[in-house]
């Protein structure tokens, strides 16, 4: 930075007196916008402004046993995250008993700082109608992220709080993170064309590209999905289907969009990457 213009240093090849010179991917006047950005399917008639002080990030996921995507998380997108929310119940989704694990490995200090920013909602019970029902049962612990991770134990998150909601084995990029922590002016909701692969990162998947929608604002969470965390995933599917119900959505800029393309993703799917006995 100086008198006459502030670049973003991780954009920037050289900083000039008069304007940012971006380096390759970037682009801008601050060299602050990435190519998941520029290559996404967001309308360009939206105008991007550069925010002058950082929003927050609190990324949520389910937990069963796939300890080596999260050390993965953490270690990739952990400096920027400002919360993680993660769920882990005592059952799988399919109605199997299993152990809490994560509070232990915590307690340990296996996961340095990120662990003083984590909020651990386990999970020892579930309503009764629906334990055998798998999608009944996955959707009510999504949920649970909103509910009492995001509502009952992230203190003074802020209406314009970035919420994303993701698979334990689902990465973006973190060109696109910090985008989202310093822009303002994109529509929403919005997710991820990412790279599939399965058992490591190292195996492409039959499916090339997986893409889901995966985060807003936590005001549009709270106002337009009426908190229910589950409904990300499907947010365009929903928000149609409830529109009659909710009396907040026209103050919002609702247009979903994707990161990235199916050529050039914004992040990795990594379908059970982990040891042989969690693939079991």
């Amino acid at each position: 930075t100086n008198n006459k213009v502030k670049c973003l240093a991780q954009g920037t090849k050289v900083m000039l007196k008069e304007r940012c010179r971006c380096k390759k991917y970037w682009s801008g006047p601050r060299c602050s916008i990435p190519d998941s950005v520029t290559k996404s399917d967001i309308s360009k008639s939206y105008t991007l402004r550069f925010r002058q002080k950082p929003r927050r990030i609190i990324y949520s996921f389910l937990f069963n046993n796939e300890f080596d995507m999260l050390e993965t998380i953490f270690g990739e997108l952990g400096d920027l995250v400002d919360v993680f929310i993660i769920v882990e119940a005592n059952f799988t989704i399919q109605g199997y008993a299993k152990q809490l694990n994560l509070l232990h490995r915590f307690q340990e200090g296996n996961y340095g700082e990120n662990a003083c920013k984590t909020v651990l909602i386990q999970i020892t019970s579930a309503p009764f109608k629906i334990v055998n029902n798998a999608i009944h049962l996955e959707n009510w612990l999504r949920k649970q992220t909103s509910v009492q991770g995001l509502e009952f134990s992230v203190i003074g998150y802020k209406p314009d709080d970035i919420f994303l909601h993701l698979d334990v084995d689902e990465i973006p990029s973190r060109d696109t993170l910090l985008f989202l922590k310093l822009h303002d002016g994109f529509p929403e909701p919005f997710g991820f064309h990412l790279k599939s692969t399965k058992y490591g990162f190292f195996y492409r998947d039959q499916y090339t590209i997986s893409s889901s929608f995966s985060g807003l604002t936590t005001a549009m969470l709270q106002q337009v999905l009426l908190g229910n965390a589950y409904w990300i995933k499907n947010a365009p599917h929903w928000i149609r289907k409830e529109s009659k119900n909710i009396k907040n959505a026209d103050k919002f800029d609702i247009a979903p969009w994707k990161f990235g393309n199916v050529n050039e993703p914004a992040g990795w799917h990594c379908c059970k990457c982990c040891d042989i006995n969690c693939i079991r």
